[in-house]
């Protein structure tokens, strides 16, 4: 199996529930979730999730704030729409 990010798919196993669960907090720190910020190790992530293009139509790319502040947005944006 190929190496992404110069990570071995070999090791460790991680579960990963399908529900998405954010912190009202930066994407940034929602991707990182309290790991420490290593630059390259965090692009290469970025690319291999095929993040990259979602973080240049977002105002404050990466340090954007999201989580309910979002979502209260979102449902104000909906109810607003004509019917």
């Amino acid at each position: 199996m190929p190496y992404v990010c110069g990570l071995s798919p070999q090791g460790s196993v991680a579960y990963v529930p399908q529900q998405a669960w954010i912190q009202n907090a930066t994407l940034r720190d929602n991707i990182l979730f309290g790991k420490a910020y290593n630059e390259q190790k965090y692009r290469c992530v970025l690319e291999a999730c095929a993040l990259t293009p979602d973080l240049e139509v977002l105002p404050g790319g990466d340090m954007t704030e999201i989580g309910e502040k979002v979502r209260k947005r979102i449902s104000f944006i909906i109810l607003s729409l004509p019917e």
